[in-house]
């Protein structure tokens, strides 16, 4: 696996960790790719994504030169644009079914520490309002 992203990391503006999985039987580990803000604009406009000019309420063809003018995107832009660049680099779907890869799944926000926090102060008073309707 490592082998295999050595041409997106190559590249620059992506980078990766990997970490042992403890109290486990099996030989398996974590692996988390991050993207720079500069790379995914370089992908979005390989890609030819449309985005929406700052100012304007029109769709043209991302420009990683005048980034500046169109609006940020949002997570699931960089989901999107992430995902296609992970697929042009290796089949995640062979790597699932061989086992190679148990699960992955993206999370394109630093808000995932105050999700996973928010969860663990709230979470019985969050589950009482769902079923219940009383916040």
């Amino acid at each position: 696996m490592k082998f295999e992203l050595d041409s997106l990391v190559s590249q620059g503006g992506c980078y990766y960790e990997i970490f042992d999985r403890l109290n486990f039987e099996e030989d398996q580990c974590f692996l988390v790719l991050f993207f720079e803000q500069s790379l995914v604009d370089l992908l979005a406009e390989t890609q030819y994504q449309l985005h929406r000019l700052s100012g304007y309420n029109c769709l043209v063809e991302f420009k990683a030169y005048a980034g500046d003018e169109f609006t940020k995107f949002n997570g699931r832009q960089k989901q999107q644009i992430i995902n296609q660049a992970l697929e042009k680099e290796f089949d995640l779907e062979h790597l699932k079914h061989n086992a190679v890869v148990l699960d992955s799944f993206p999370l394109h926000t630093d808000m995932k520490r105050l999700v996973i926090k928010s969860w663990s102060d709230h979470r019985f008073s969050l589950l009482f309002g769902f079923v219940t309707g009383f916040w």
